[in-house]
């Protein structure tokens, strides 16, 4: 196995590994579609274009030399990232390389905190905003990866459902 293998499935084995990819690539298909509820509902019915931008958004496992940083989605031409957290974090990661593509692609990124709850909130961050993340959050160690240490506390969380 592969340095960067290693590095992606932290502690976890194949199994368990390929099992969370496809059980997160679709949780992240219903926040999407559940976004653009929200979307259609502040424009009074607007019309979305919705394109797969990521590496992948079917669920398969990829080998390294076909996985990237880039957003998960296009829509209407703008790019966007989906992040989720199954129980509410008061304190969530984001890998620094990660934020850094998104960044570099000018990408937004919408985040459910709380998603297995029955009231999840959500926060959506534009570009202007992750570039400000990275001045404001340290950078720890987190599952052996550099990330941004955040505190929930410091959004103002929207529902989402």
């Amino acid at each position: 196995m592969s340095e960067q293998d290693k590095y992606r499935r932290d502690t976890r084995n194949e199994e368990q590994f390929i099992k969370d990819i496809q059980e997160s690539t679709e949780i992240e298909r219903k926040i999407l579609e559940k976004f653009i509820k929200i979307l259609e509902q502040k424009s009074s019915g607007g019309k979305f274009v919705i394109i797969s931008s990521g590496c992948d958004n079917s669920g398969r496992w990829l080998p390294v030399n076909q996985i990237s940083t880039r957003a998960d989605y296009r829509i209407n031409g703008k790019l966007l990232e989906i992040k989720f957290s199954r129980p509410f974090s008061k304190v969530f990661h984001w890998k620094v390389s990660q934020i850094e593509s998104y960044i570099r692609q000018n990408a937004s990124l919408l985040f459910v905190n709380g998603y297995d709850l029955v009231k999840p909130k959500y926060i959506y961050l534009h570009v202007i905003e992750l570039i400000a993340l990275t001045r404001k959050y340290p950078k720890v160690l987190y599952w052996e990866k550099e990330t941004y240490e955040i505190p929930a506390n410091d959004f103002d969380w929207k529902d989402f459902y």
